[in-house]
């Protein structure tokens, strides 16, 4: 059994879990989160692939087209995404954490506050033979879908922070998590009164892991998608794009002439290859398949 027989195994009896990764965090500290990214990057995939839409807003379109040849994703919040929980896959009981004197940290407001310091973007390992894909995110196959290896050489930027989505049933309880942040804090307060220090020291980062890791899981019936994402916080410059290099271009096979052409053109500028999905006719199962453009 060779290393990506081995992986794949792994992937199979190991489905992701984010929550555990919360637990291991909560009990390892800080010292858990290289290990845990190790595994975390043992599910991706060497190759992922993006669709997308076209329609009759041609400036839309154009804006794709032009993010597409400069090599790049465009990365949206939360709150532009089809599902409702995106960021939301968590809660907590505020009137627990109100027994801490630091509790108006986390008030109310905090879950839907941290969806606007991120910023998300969507991919599926699915392949480009997945029907639902095509109609859900590419407008009824009018669109396109484009392939990016996930190596750290081909995509140095993208890489680092492409995770796979965790599919679950419910959301998840983090107020113990919260509770101890807070804790944390009063005990890094009493110590800096007692010892007359005019800062507070704040070393718990499990806000921040939550928030992280909440970008990551979704809720079940999203399965099918097979996505995986890249985060990136808003606090940065140009935060709305991702360098992206694309490894092959795919065409639906319902899109436009104009669009084809001007699809075609920006394979030959990235020199990369191009293909036209075509539906198989002798085939038993509903495939489709991508046929070569030569440029």
């Amino acid at each position: 059994m060779d290393i990506n027989d081995q992986r794949e195994k792994y992937i199979k009896e190991n489905p992701i879990d984010y929550v555990k990764f919360l637990e291991a965090l909560d009990y390892f500290s800080n010292d858990a989160f290289n290990t845990i990214y190790k595994i975390i990057k043992l599910y991706v995939p060497n190759e992922v692939f993006k669709y997308y839409s076209l329609t009759d807003n041609e400036e839309l379109n154009n804006m794709k087209f032009s993010t597409l040849e400069n090599s790049e994703v465009y990365l949206s919040y939360a709150t532009d995404f089809n599902d409702p929980f995106d960021n939301r896959s968590y809660y907590y009981d505020i009137e627990r954490l109100k027994q801490n004197k630091f509790s108006y940290l986390l008030d109310g407001s905090f879950i839907e506050d941290n969806i606007y310091k991120t910023r998300l973007a969507s991919f599926s390992k699915s392949g480009v033979n997945n029907l639902p894909m095509w109609a859900h995110y590419s407008n009824n196959h009018e669109g396109y879908c484009v392939s990016y290896l996930t190596d750290f050489k081909s995509n140095p930027e993208l890489s680092p922070s492409l995770f796979p989505v965790q599919y679950l049933e419910g959301r998840v309880d983090v107020t113990r998590y919260f509770q101890g942040f807070l804790r944390n804090i009063e005990e890094n307060y009493e110590r800096a009164v007692k010892e007359k220090q005019n800062e507070i020291l704040i070393d718990n980062l499990m806000l921040l892991w939550v928030i992280i890791l909440s970008c990551y899981i979704k809720e079940k019936k999203w399965e099918y998608e097979q996505e995986f994402r890249v985060m990136k916080p808003t606090n940065v410059p140009r935060s709305e794009y991702m360098e992206a290099n694309p490894s092959a271009i795919y065409i639906g096979y319902k899109c436009k002439e104009e669009h084809i052409l001007r699809l075609v053109n920006i394979a030959f500028t990235l020199n990369i290859p191009i293909y036209r999905m075509e539906l198989i006719s002798n085939s038993f199962d509903f495939q489709l398949a991508p046929k070569k453009i030569h440029i």
